[in-house]
């Protein structure tokens, strides 16, 4: 439990030609926030999702916009999104173009 908001890490799905994660971390932010921290190649482009219920279609999970690559070159990139305390479950997935 973070925050007030119980994080469940689901085993990942694997695609061909998958980004590969190579670690993640969850940590929280202020005001509530969760963000996901993970390393991947530089350069690379990902964007993030999230959703309350796991069980909604992947097209209606809500983008939480680009992830950021930090410093840039470093290959750890990072996403955050308020989640606040009334979201007792919350799911993010990440996707790379």
């Amino acid at each position: 439990i973070l925050n007030g908001v119980t994080l469940e890490v689901l085993p990942p799905v694997l695609v061909s030609q998958s980004p590969g994660f190579v670690s993640v971390t969850f940590g929280g932010g202020t005001n509530g926030a969760i963000s996901a921290t993970f390393t991947n190649a530089p350069f690379a482009g990902f964007t993030g999702y999230g959703s309350t219920n796991v069980m909604l279609p992947l097209d209606l999970w809500s983008s939480l916009g680009p992830a950021t690559e930090a410093p840039a070159g470093s290959g750890t990139y990072q996403i955050s999104v308020p989640v606040g305390t009334n979201a007792p479950l919350y799911f993010m997935r990440v996707d790379s173009p």
